[in-house]
């Protein structure tokens, strides 16, 4: 395995749709996700992933009795979804947010 760091850009999902479009002769604005907000992309979708997952979090916590603003909340994986999972769990539900993890470390909050 390599240590060297790389750049890999990511796609540009405007250019896509717009090749697309071209290919079958008029505007395809819903053929990809990840267009800027000026050409039809979503304003939310950038911690979409997470505030669905605050939906399944919220009703399950109704069915099984808990509340979450006294709830302590660690979040496995923190990338785009878990950073947003944690804000939202704060923000949303007043939970504590105890720790937080990814692939190469993790913190915990461990109040004595």
């Amino acid at each position: 395995m390599s240590r060297h760091l790389m750049f890999i850009p990511r796609p540009d999902y405007a250019w896509m749709m717009d090749e697309y479009s071209t290919l079958v002769g008029k505007p395809q604005f819903g053929v990809i996700t990840g267009k800027p907000l000026a050409i039809g992309g979503s304003p939310g979708r950038g911690d979409a992933t997470a505030r669905g997952g605050m939906f399944t979090i919220r009703e399950a916590a109704k069915t099984l009795g808990i509340d979450l603003r006294k709830a302590k909340v660690a979040v496995q994986g923190y990338g785009n979804a878990g950073y947003h999972a944690a804000r939202l769990c704060h923000e949303l539900f007043g939970a504590s947010i105890v720790g937080v993890c990814d692939s190469k470390a993790g913190l915990l909050y461990n109040r004595a």
